[in-house]
Parts: structure tokens; sequence; C-alpha cells
């Protein structure tokens, strides 16, 4: 047992690969939560209704709050992840920056990277997200790849182009590519209530699917996922299209409530 400042690290200590089970449902929190809503959000949350083998439930929160999380659900089944990782490997005078090994010594499953709104505000760039990936498989954090395309692109019917120029980032990688996530979500329906239609989800996800294949041939084992304006009224029918792996949650997931009825309507039907 290690114990700093009254904060005890042998309580949470588990293996930094994810094993996924069923269908997948994560959650981005962004930045959003505190202390008290922290608790207030578990107090409302039954755990046991949402541990199932059916599906593979992860939080997605910020750096600051792991340690209460971690506590919170120590004796769930449910993944940890954050929202981001340093594109640096190696220790050195990088003011802010948080590093992949430091995530590991935290026991942080899995990141979310590429995420729209960090490529809008944070200007990412495919050779910054590469260096992040590889960062996080060096160290067995499943890395969570985020994509999408923005309604101009849409309207202007480039969508499957502006998919290829971001899945090329995964040209590189290798055999590891079977240890990554990806996640679908186009840019307009993130937040504004939006969704594609089922046609169109299923073609977007079959045409990823298709991208990773040629990259490496054993890749139809890596989980897709979809995001963008997911919520108690439309998860159900979602996970049900075909190539659809499970689910990227945002602003819903910041209701316990509703919460606890997507992952229950998700499980209802696998």
């Amino acid at each position: 047992m290690m114990s700093f400042m009254g904060y005890t690290r042998s309580y949470y200590k588990r293996e930094n690969i994810v094993n996924w089970m069923g269908k997948i449902i994560l959650c981005n929190w962004k930045m959003n939560g505190s202390l008290s809503m922290i608790e207030h959000y578990f107090s409302e949350l039954n755990l046991e209704p949402t541990s199932n083998k059916k599906c593979t439930i992860g939080l997605a929160v910020p750096f600051i709050y792991v340690q209460p999380f971690q506590e919170y659900l120590k004796e769930s089944t449910w993944r940890l992840g954050v929202q981001d990782v340093s594109q640096f490997s190696v220790a050195g005078a990088y003011t802010g920056e948080i590093s992949a090994s430091m995530l590991k010594d935290f026991h942080v499953q899995f990141v979310l990277v590429g995420h729209s709104e960090r490529r809008q505000y944070f200007k990412e760039n495919n050779s910054i997200l590469f260096r992040k990936i590889k960062n996080l498989l060096s160290e067995n954090i499943t890395p969570v790849f985020c994509i999408g395309e923005t309604l101009e692109e849409k309207k202007l019917g480039c969508t499957q182009d502006v998919l290829n120029q971001q899945l090329s980032v995964l040209d590189n990688i290798g055999i590891d590519i079977n240890k990554i996530v990806i996640a679908y979500e186009p840019v307009w329906a993130i937040g504004t209530g939006h969704t594609p239609s089922q046609e169109e989800i299923q073609m977007s996800l079959g045409h990823i699917r298709s991208q990773i294949l040629l990259r490496h041939s054993e890749a139809d084992r890596i989980p897709i996922l979809y995001g963008g304006s997911v919520g108690v009224g439309n998860a159900k029918e979602i996970v049900s299209i075909d190539h659809v792996d499970g689910l990227l949650i945002g602003g819903a997931s910041l209701r316990s409530r509703d919460f606890v009825k997507i992952v229950e309507s998700v499980i209802e039907i696998t």
C-alpha cells in the first residue's frame, strides 16, 4: 500500500489494456464536473444494473477527477479513461502536459484522441494524433480515435474523403491497430440534437470498416462506435444499426438517470 497526503493507491489497480465485452458505451464528460457533482451523480446511480457482460461501460473524465472516480468505481466493472494525452513521450520541459506513462501510473485504461473539439480549438493534426496514439499503445492504454466530418464537408459530399484523410493516421501503426477503438462522430451532430439517418450511419461505419481492413487484414475486430447527440430517445435505435459496436455519449452521460436508461436500452437488445 502506498499513501501520499491521504491518497492511498491500493484501492484501484487494474490492467491498462481493456478487454471489451459486448456493446461498448463510453462517456465523454468534457470539461464538466465538480466534487459535489460527482458525489451527487453516484448517489443517484445504481451501478448494479449497469454491470453486465452484455456491455462494457467507460467514463472519460477530466484529469483532475481521476482519483475520486477511481474511489467510486473500485467495486464496479466500469473502465476509467481521460480525454487527452501529451504528444511527447519523454519527460521534460512541456508545461501543462500529461504523458501516457503518467496515465499508466494511475491505471487509466483508455484515452480519447482526435476529438473534433481538440482538432478545432487546439489545431491537432495527423502528425500530432499519430504520436499520441503511439505513446498510448506503448503503455498498453487503449486509444479511442475520434473521426468525423463537418456540416460543410457533408454538404459538399466529401464525407468519405474526409474520413479517409483522418484514418490515414493509422497507416503506420502496424499490428497494434487491433488495440484501437474508433469513434465516428459527425461534427455537425455533436451537441446539436441532430443525428444522421440510420442509412447514413450504416454507410459511414461500413466505409470506415473497409478502410481499416485495407490497413490491416485482421482489423475487423476493431470496435467502431457512433457518437453525436446520442440520448435516451435514440440510443437503442442507433446501437441496432449494422457496424455499430457501441456508443460514445456526451451530454446525456452527465445525467445519471438518463445514462442508466441508455445502458438498460442497450442491454435489452444485446
